[in-house]
This record gives structure tokens, C-alpha cells and sequence, in this order.
């Protein structure tokens, strides 16, 4: 009966997880509400985390949405480790003890100081990668050769200099350069789409230089 369980929650993992409203707890599985946020308490979308019963080593795998957050089913009662992971490598592992209830919907929220930039850079006023960027960028292409089943978007920014409509351009370019390079290596085409904002998503003031060298930055959200 308990492998049941585990298939079950295997096959909602990969097949029900975007609908959190047909996830209902019940006797034997858990409803688990997964927040990850930074110290700041903005959402980091994309992140990719694993997760361990530490009983049997059943492994599975999720992605935060938008919101920094995802709902998942997994058997009730259990401990659980959870693995906070990145292209960079592993961050950070965190004990999750599911409480001895039934019917249960388990809110566990997580903050860690993680960044989804990938730290490259472009020659000026260009899209063309300056050769610093590429350690990063392989570092990048290994992570997707070793996790096949995940997919990226690549997302590009810019600060403000300059008008709105050349940044808007300036950063698809950049972030197309990117995805561009990852095919070239032999990743396939549809895991990656490639995204540019321009100067519409600041994280910092751009009334300075270091504000605006912030908000220049290329990041990386993994999808599944």
C-alpha cells in the first residue's frame, strides 16, 4: 500500500502540480504549500528544488512559479529534506517534519538568499557576449546536460540609459545571444525561450551607477 502511495504522488507531481485546486489532502497525502522568497520577502520564480523522504529516498522534483511558490502532494507524516539548488550548484538543504495529522494542508515558507542572475557580461552598447561570460555560461550548459527534464527562460535587462525602445531591443538581443550559444552546444531549442524587458523590471534605483549596474543583469527562470 505505501508503494501506492508513492506512485500516486509521483503521477501528481508531474501531471497535477499548476492546479493546486485539485489538490485535496486526504489519510494517507499531505498538501504541502511551498513559498521561497528572498530576505526581502520578493518571490524568486523559477527556483528549483528537490525533495527527499528520508525513509525510503524517493525523490522529487518541483519549480516555483511566479509567485514564488508551488503546491504539491506527497505521503503524510514523513520527514522530508529539501534541496535548494541553482546552476551555480547546491545552496542550501533544509529538514521539512510533516506534523502526524491527516487531511492536512502544510504551509512551509522558505527564505534564502539566492540570486537567479547569470553572471555574464556583453561588450558595451552590444549583444555580443565578452569572453569573461563564457565559465558562467558553461557552468549554465552542464546544469541542463545533467537535468534533462528542466527547461529555462532567459530573461534580459537594461538600466534606463538610453531610449526605452533601443534597451527593449538591446536585451531580447542579449538574452537571444545567450540561448543562441546553448543551442550552438547542443542543447535542444525547446527548452530554452529567450525574453528581453528593457528597462521595465529595475531591482534597484537607477539614479546611480551602481543602481543602474543592478539592473543591467541577465537571469535565468528553470521551468519544468
Amino acid at each position: 500500500m505505501t508503494r501506492l502511495f508513492f506512485l500516486i504522488a509521483i503521477i501528481i507531481f508531474s501531471e497535477l502540480a499548476l492546479f493546486a485546486q485539485e489538490l485535496i489532502p486526504n489519510d494517507s497525502l499531505t498538501l504541502v504549500k511551498l513559498r521561497v522568497e528572498k530576505p526581502n520577502k520578493f518571490p524568486i520564480e523559477g527556483q528549483y528544488l528537490r525533495i527527499v523522504d528520508l525513509e525510503t529516498n524517493t525523490k522529487f522534483e518541483v519549480v516555483t512559479d511566479e509567485k514564488g511558490a508551488i503546491n504539491f502532494l506527497i505521503p503524510a507524516k514523513k520527514v522530508y529534506k529539501i534541496i535548494i539548488e541553482t546552476f551555480y550548484g547546491k545552496l542550501m538543504e533544509v529538514e521539512m517534519d510533516l506534523p502526524d495529522e491527516t487531511n492536512l494542508t502544510y504551509e512551509f515558507d522558505l527564505t534564502i538568499g539566492v540570486s537567479n542572475e547569470l553572471d555574464i557580461s556583453y561588450k558595451t552598447n552590444s549583444y555580443e557576449l565578452d569572453s569573461s561570460a563564457y565559465p558562467n555560461i558553461n557552468q549554465l550548459l552542464k546544469w541542463l546536460n545533467d537535468n534533462k527534464k528542466l527547461s529555462i527562460e532567459i530573461r534580459g535587462h537594461t538600466d534606463n540609459i538610453g531610449s526605452a525602445s533601443s534597451n527593449l531591443l538591446l536585451s531580447k538581443n542579449r538574452a537571444e545571444s545567450v540561448r543562441k550559444y546553448l543551442i550552438g552546444k547542443g542543447v535542444y531549442p525547446s527548452r530554452i525561450i529567450s525574453k528581453g524587458f528593457g528597462e521595465t523590471m529595475p531591482i534597484e534605483d537607477n539614479g546611480s551607477d551602481k543602481g543602474r549596474a543592478k539592473n543591467r543583469r541577465t537571469e535565468i527562470i528553470v521551468k519544468m
